[in-house]
Formats: C-alpha cells, structure tokens, sequence
C-alpha cells in the first residue's frame, strides 16, 4: 500500500511540501492543507521506503526533523526506545537530521498547511516522540544556488537603479 501510495504522490509533491512518518499516537490535524493516512505496518520499514523513494526522485531533497524529546525518553518509561533509536540512525544514515521540540515541529508543519500540502503517514508504531518529518527540498537546485541567484539579483537590482 505504502509504495503505490507514495508512487502516485511524489510526482506532484515539491518544494516546502512535508510528509511524515508518525506513530500511532500521532494527531489528525484539522487544518485542510494536512492529510492524514492510516498505513499501518512497521515505522522503520516506512520510514526506509520513503527514504529510498526520495533517493529516486531527481526533484526532491528531504530535510529530515525529529523530536528533540526522542533523545531523552528513557527506557523505563518506553521499552524498545533504545533500539528504535539505533536502528532510526543507521536508518537516516548519511541524511542530515535536525532535532527540535516537538511542538516547535508541529508548528512548522501548522504554518507550511497554510499554503503547501502536508501528508501525514501513520504506522502502527506505539514509541513516543518517535515521528519522522521530512520538509522537501528542490532535489536539483541547492540552498547555495539560491544565495547565489539572490546575490546577483541584488546585485542586478542595485546596477539598475545606479543608471
């Protein structure tokens, strides 16, 4: 389900799109601009699909976000969350993750439904703190070609109004 599913929305995602891998506890969120789907199954098979779809998608990048929180629940209170945290970084591998609170995630994605669409996969997981974000980028224009482009545009700008 999970790889037809993701196979017919990458094409039209792009650029400031999110999709999330979340655990069982996760919200259905009420703002219009974030679908929420049931996937069921494992997370850490999910969050592998996706990673290896994203890899073949020439037009999209993942900037990856956990739950800062993820680092810090103990095994006491969570068992399993010691391998799941293994596993997620071998997982992630080369990735560059960010970690922060999960609220200041929720938050991000809240802002991002306003204008781009969000889609929320849930698995059957049942580990708190343990959701994967992952906010698209452009998978063949680099942050450093944008401030490159914006520098001269500036820079164009300025030469403009000089003559």
């Amino acid at each position: 389900m999970l790889h037809s599913l993701l196979e017919q929305r990458l094409p039209v995602l792009g650029h400031r799109n999110w999709i999330v891998i979340a655990d069982m506890a996760y919200p259905q969120q009420s703002n219009p601009g974030i679908e929420t789907v049931y996937i069921g199954g494992d997370h850490l098979d999910a969050v592998h699909e996706m990673l290896t779809l994203l890899d073949k998608a020439p037009h999209l990048r993942p900037t990856i976000f956990v739950d800062h929180e993820l680092e810090l629940v103990s095994e006491k209170n969570a068992p399993g969350i010691s391998a799941f945290r293994d596993e997620l970084h071998c997982e992630l591998g080369e990735h560059t993750v960010q970690q922060l609170p999960h609220e200041d995630i929720i938050r991000k994605l809240d802002e991002a439904a306003k204008i781009f669409s969000i889609l929320i996969l849930k698995t059957d997981f049942i580990l708190p703190y343990t959701s994967v974000f992952l906010r698209m980028e452009c998978g063949y224009w680099t942050q450093e070609s944008e401030r490159e482009l914006q520098k001269a545009m500036h820079a164009h700008k300025e030469n403009l109004v000089l003559t």
